[in-house]
């Protein structure tokens, strides 16, 4: 640990440490917040960082490796009485050591903030974090070749380039970096294992570099090439999350209409029994379904010639735990089963009569308890669509409770006559 702290401190590494772990912690708290007290999502939220620190790491990294050649001391250090491989593995540890700190700190924070709700599914909190910690490591791998292949003093800027070009076109889909961690999806254990296998592998690699990387062929630096892409294989070959199976028990709440949702987002059940309450209160035209269930919870049969695949579905999703999210789609839900697809929709369609969709607009906005929507429509829909949602906004702020109702009741009954009879 002494030589370890020395060359910490040779480096100037120690004034890192705590901007990295104050940069860490605001991009976990500042970016949302919606991740704490549901065990995949803070994980993936505790991994988020990691793309900002390999940045960073992947930069430092490539200086650090490549000042001995800066400073021309690579005689003097293979005249030295330690081994060439032991010093640089003090000189490595030291950068990962400071990335894992700051790192570590927003894992533990993170873990912090979500234990005190008690939630199931805590092995894939881990699992993230787990998947986030190789990522930072590979980054510091990979600058640390850079600069002991190039050794100039453009090596930290190839390095940094680079990094963030693979890390943002590709990190979330080859599983580089998680957005988030859905309920509906689990982590791979064995994608996991061997990214970290594949990492160690490569790491190791490095610290058997010669001090003089000469332009013929070594094997040392051959090995280390190799290592490089087989963790890039690995990373891109081996997909870290899958869809989950639906549980054996369903999880539901009650009521007039049951909300069916993954144990882990138990956090959203108030929210749920609202919005359930609010829907059982709809007028009676509305037509609810007995069981609605979260995306992922429910699987669909679809035959395609002579084959029949199986297809991840649900009734609605709270993405991001917005209560738009729910609102939205089960007022979908409410509409298809009030408006089920033996209308005559192509009557409707050649009428442009929205007023299925103004309807199911102002279900959302009622079951959601009013307001403004929180998200943004594109601007490929005709424009009765948007004019239709509009209005639907205009009646749910302007006219009371009562009047929307029968207003509602009224506008359901004409269309249902007009083309579902």
């Amino acid at each position: 640990m002494r030589l370890l702290a020395r060359h910490i401190r040779f480096n100037r590494l120690q004034w890192w440490i705590l901007p990295l772990a104050v940069a860490d912690l605001a991009i976990l708290f500042l970016r949302t917040r919606y991740w704490i007290g549901i065990w995949p999502e803070a994980g993936a939220a505790a991994q988020v960082p990691a793309l900002m620190l390999g940045v960073v790491a992947s930069g430092l990294a490539a200086w650090i490796s490549g000042s001995r050649a800066r400073n021309r001391v690579e005689e003097q250090l293979a005249a030295a009485p330690r081994r060439p491989a032991l010093l640089e593995f003090y000189r490595f540890s030291a950068v990962l050591f400071t990335f894992a700190v700051p790192y570590a700190c927003g894992v533990i924070a993170a873990w912090a903030f979500t234990v005190v709700h008690n939630p199931p599914g805590m092995a894939m909190f881990f699992a993230y974090a787990l998947a986030g910690g190789i990522a930072l490591w590979l980054a510091c791998g990979f600058g640390w070749l850079v600069g002991r292949l190039l050794a100039g003093r453009f090596a930290t800027i190839i390095a940094i380039l680079s990094w963030v070009i693979v890390a943002l076109n590709f990190g979330p889909s080859i599983g580089l970096s998680f957005i988030s961690g859905h309920a509906y999806t689990n982590v791979i254990f064995t994608s996991l294992a061997l990214r970290w296998a594949a990492g160690i592998l490569f790491l190791g690699s490095l610290l058997f570099l010669p001090l003089h990387i000469r332009r013929k062929v070594q094997m040392p630096v051959l090995a280390s090439l190799m290592t490089a892409a087989l963790a890039a294989v690995v990373v891109a070959n081996y997909p870290m999350v899958h869809d989950r199976k639906a549980p054996k028990r369903e999880t539901c709440t009650t009521g007039s209409i049951e909300l069916c949702y993954w144990p882990e987002e138990a956090k959203y059940v108030p929210m749920m029994r609202e919005v359930g309450l609010r829907a059982s209160n709809l007028p009676k035209v509305f037509k609810l379904p007995k069981r609605a269930y979260e995306y992922g919870l429910k699987m669909e049969r679809i035959k395609i010639g002579a084959k029949v695949y199986e297809q991840t579905t649900g009734d609605f999703s709270i993405l991001e735990g917005n209560k738009w999210s729910l609102a939205s789609s089960l007022a979908s839900s409410i509409s298809q089963q009030t408006f089920p697809s033996a209308c005559d929709w192509s009557a409707v369609e050649a009428n442009n009569d929205y007023t299925a969709d103004k309807l199911q607009h102002w279900v959302e906005i009622t079951l959601a308890g009013g307001g403004t929507p929180e998200y943004r429509l594109g601007n490929g829909g005709a424009s009765g669509f948007y004019e239709a949602r509009n209005q639907a906004e205009k009646i749910a702020k302007n006219k009371t409770k009562s009047a929307q109702y029968a207003w509602a009741a009224k506008t359901a009954e004409k269309f249902d006559e007009r083309y579902c009879q």
